[in-house]
């Protein structure tokens, strides 16, 4: 799928990439054309993209209405794959159940959803909109929650949490970066 002008959406409906034998591949994607791909309250549009081999980067140009806030997955170990998807989706607020004294914070999440891959390690990056940042741009940190439970990164100085992995900031491109991480979730900063 190349995409070069437009927004193509989604909502109430899968968009699926690939297949259990080919990857498929997406190009293409900037502010003025992406998959509008978000939780709207009564619908919610999804990205499902096949995963079949390692270290293979897995990109969803997806925002909602007004924001690209695009996601690149990228699979880098595993013990086996079978039939493997990572489907994903967004929503402009913050995570549910943020720990109130937190001062900087992104008012938007990323919702991963793995399918057919045992014991997975991976990386995933994922841009923010300027006005998603809540508090200081320096201070943010990757952040994800999976069931009731809440993990960070190393180096993270705040103290709720698992630790898993290694993040980077780029304020300058909006970017936050978390890899080494093996379980699925909720994402955010």
């Amino acid at each position: 799928m190349t995409l070069t002008s437009g927004k193509l959406n989604v909502q109430g409906v899968t968009l699926t990439i690939g297949s259990s034998t080919t990857d498929g591949t997406i190009s293409g994607g900037g502010s003025t054309s992406y998959i509008v791909a978000y939780d709207a309250g009564s619908t919610i549009g999804y990205v499902k993209h096949f995963v079949n081999a390692n270290n293979v980067s897995h990109s969803y140009p997806i925002g909602d209405l007004t924001n690209y806030v695009p996601l690149t997955f990228t699979l880098t170990a595993n013990s086996g794959l079978s039939g493997a998807y990572f489907t994903v989706y967004t929503k402009n607020v913050k995570i549910p159940s943020l720990n109130s004294s937190f001062s900087s914070y992104l008012q938007r999440f990323w919702e991963g959803v793995p399918n057919g891959m045992t014991s997975p390690t991976y990386t995933i990056s994922y841009v923010y909109a300027d006005s998603d940042i809540s508090g200081s741009e320096t201070n943010l940190k990757p952040i994800k929650k999976s069931g009731v439970n809440w993990y960070k990164p190393s180096g993270a100085t705040f103290t709720t949490g698992q630790t898993q992995g290694t993040s980077t900031l780029d304020a300058t491109t909006n970017t936050l970066t978390w890899s080494g991480l093996t379980t699925f979730s909720t994402y955010s900063g």
